[in-house]
């Protein structure tokens, strides 16, 4: 349970910076139920695999979504051009920010991860599997309310040898013609000239 504790102090570390950075407005988390406070119609997720494997998602309402995206546009509320925002793409880039900033933190301690694209969800909230650990935030900053859902487990055996077996690849299959009759190796090279 220590380990929740360090990520419980990034993730509000994470949203602080989020909207002092961005926005210019303080963030704090709170212990009212954002879900039973606002309307909430939009959701986002994004995936993460690595030392530490799971999901994260953020929970608001399309209110407060157009507030923080009119907020970084320098928008007011009566413009019309809040219509023409996309929240889906706001809500998508505020969850991101918010887990880069959790990466960035978790990294020096051994816990990189890779981080997917934000995506949504028609069927509600993603279900957590059995071994999973859970988070549940929820923030206010000023009129915008919204819920963070941390999913993580932690994985003893990270698959990262692929991406660099993958580069390896054409390194070992040029050693491999090297170590072949020079002539081979000299085809393979007038080939490639060829090719250029």
């Amino acid at each position: 349970k220590e380990f929740d504790k360090i990520l419980v102090e990034d993730l509000d570390k994470s949203v602080r910076d989020m909207f002092s950075k961005n926005l210019s407005l303080p963030a704090e988390s709170t212990e009212q139920d954002v879900m039973n406070e606002v309307h909430v119609n939009i959701s986002c997720y994004i995936r993460f695999t690595g030392k530490l494997t799971g999901v994260m998602e953020l929970f608001s309402s399309e209110f407060c979504v157009t507030s923080v995206a009119s907020t970084m546009l320098g928008l007011d509320e009566d413009d019309d051009s809040t219509e023409e925002i996309d929240t889906q793409d706001t809500i998508g880039e505020v969850l991101n920010v918010i887990l880069g900033g959790m990466k960035n933190r978790l990294v020096s301690s051994g816990y990189s991860f890779e981080m997917g694209v934000p995506e949504f969800s028609k069927d509600g909230p993603i279900k957590k599997e059995a071994d999973d650990h859970e988070i549940v935030k929820n923030f206010v900053c000023e009129d915008i309310k919204f819920q963070v859902r941390f999913y993580y487990k932690v994985c003893d055996e990270v698959e990262e040898e692929a991406p660099k077996e993958k580069k390896l690849d054409a390194t070992a299959m040029l050693l491999q013609a090297m170590g072949q009759p020079l002539f081979h190796f000299f085809f393979i090279i007038r080939f490639l000239r060829c090719c250029l």
